[in-house]
């Protein structure tokens, strides 16, 4: 298993985590360019990810969830009950 911590406080929590051929994004709290760069300084493809799971609602741990889908066409993984609070966060015009 491989572990790396691209970020983690509270300006934002992402981790990536490779075991048996899987990779993930657990969290997404910093921002897509953020993690592509992350992932290139440690010799690994952001497009090589297979989905991004978010723990919880925090925005330093959900902020990016829809960036990552949108901008790397990676799934994300997030209970109704978090994907609902999370989305208190959200800027409203």
């Amino acid at each position: 298993m491989k572990v790396i911590s691209l970020q983690s406080g509270s300006n934002g929590n992402c981790i990536y985590v490779e075991a048996d051929g899987v990779k993930l994004l657990i969290d997404a709290g910093i921002s897509g360019i953020k993690v592509k760069e992350g992932l290139s300084l440690r010799r690994r493809d952001v497009a090589d990810i297979d989905a991004v799971l978010i723990s919880h609602d925090h925005v330093d741990h959900s902020r990016s969830m829809g960036i990552y889908h949108r901008m790397f066409g990676v799934p994300v993984y997030i209970t109704a009950d978090t994907y609902y609070a999370a989305s208190r966060y959200e800027k409203r015009t």
